[in-house]
């Protein structure tokens, strides 16, 4: 197979990390193979001390038969390593080369009594789990109407309908598996609850903040990069005045990043406000040169104003700063009392799970990672590792 510079680069590179971004069908999983077989052939790396993780079991399963078929090759290709490659062929059955949550697994049922588990538990199915997420968020509402607290009345009274918190139930278990997709979620919760309730002195150096500038941020460089491609188009195609067009709506664009940057949010708000992207137009000469880019300029055009009409007014500039943090604070009681039904569901559910031994797939990473913050354990992972490769990297939570 012909490597092109970018692939080969990446197939020989060492002693770094490397992050592939690649588009679909461009020929990642081959380049993974052959980056495998070269560490095996040229650096003497063991096959089964090379950790591949991927999604899916098929997945894991085409790249073990396509890695067979590397190194069976190799063997023809490369005779005088024949016994060297054929017992890492034996080895292949027991690489590590599976889906995240069967690497997981095998750690949890290594080390079930560092985290005080039952060796004989399983993992529940999605209809088991989704039944036990209701009856946990049952109990949960039946002991605060028990407690008849004000606080909680007025949060039913906020976020339900009359007689019926079913879908208020479904919300809140809804978001209590969003926060679980991140590590220590109950101390991020706090953090986040802690932050609504701030003084407005301190909102404008708050961490909260930043991050949502950080954030706002990206989204502009997104809309910044796509609006600069129609724009590269346009010059390459010598399409002058459209051109010019589109350098007014890029230059626009990068003056209300420079504002967020400076932290001037109101500019940077009446800014988004008064976008008025131009209507491209184009002069009769330049028309040919214009039809067969037409629909790649509209594209890229319509992804950075969508980015910024669509994502960023609604969610962050549809009010000033201070009525934001005013919206903020009139949400600090009800994000109070959200934080102790999730942590009273937390320990509900937990408890239903482990009366029947059970786990759900949230349990499988957050134990996997408690585990591997014990020292013996992780050593041993360490140790036996030499290098890690994680198949669709774009797809995967921060566990």
């Amino acid at each position: 197979m012909t490597w092109t510079d970018r692939q080969l680069e990446t197939i020989k590179l060492r002693n770094t990390n490397i992050l592939v971004s690649a588009a679909a069908g461009s020929g990642k999983t081959a380049v993974l193979i052959e980056r495998i077989k070269q560490l095996v052939l040229m650096d003497g790396v063991d096959v089964d001390r090379i950790l591949v993780v991927t999604f899916t079991k098929a997945a894991a399963s085409e790249m073990k038969e396509k890695l067979i078929q590397s190194l069976n090759k190799a063997v023809r290709v490369t005779p005088a390593q024949g016994e060297r490659l054929r017992n890492q062929l034996d080895r292949i059955p027991r690489a590590n080369i599976s889906t995240f949550h069967s690497f997981a697994l095998e750690l949890i049922r290594r080390y079930f009594h560092l985290i005080d588990l039952d060796p004989g538990f399983k993992v529940c199915d999605e209809a088991e789990s989704k039944l036990m997420k209701a009856d946990a968020m049952d109990l949960v509402f039946e002991e605060l109407f028990e407690q008849d607290e004000a606080q909680f009345k007025g949060y039913i009274d906020r976020y339900a309908s009359p007689k019926n918190e079913i879908e208020l139930k479904k919300n809140l278990i809804g978001f209590y598996d969003k926060i679980r997709s991140i590590p220590e979620p109950f101390q991020w919760l706090d953090w986040a609850v802690n932050e609504l309730g701030q003084p407005e002195e301190s909102f404008e150096s708050s961490s909260m903040l930043e991050m949502i500038k950080d954030l706002v941020l990206d989204k502009m460089a997104t809309a910044e990069e796509s609006m600069g491609k129609a724009l590269k188009l346009l010059e390459e195609n010598d399409i002058g005045q459209t051109a010019t067009l589109c350098r007014q709506d890029l230059e626009w664009i990068e003056s209300i990043r420079e504002s967020i940057r400076n932290n001037a949010w109101e500019e940077a708000r009446l800014s988004i406000f008064g976008f008025k992207p131009n209507t491209m137009t184009v002069s009769k000469a330049n028309r040919e040169n214009y039809e067969p880019i037409k629909e790649h300029v509209k594209g890229f055009r319509d992804r950075a104003k969508d980015i910024i009409r669509k994502e960023l007014l609604p969610k962050f500039f549809s009010a000033s700063l201070s009525e934001f943090f005013a919206d903020m604070k009139e949400t600090y009681p009800q994000a109070r009392v959200t934080q102790r039904i999730l942590l009273m569901y937390h320990e509900r559910y937990n408890g239903i799970k482990r009366q029947k031994s059970l786990l759900d797939f949230s349990d499988i990473e957050h134990f996997a990672i408690e585990i591997l913050k014990n020292p013996t354990a992780s050593h041993e992972y360490r140790s036996k590792f030499q290098y890690i490769f994680i198949d669709e990297y774009q797809d995967s939570n921060l566990l």
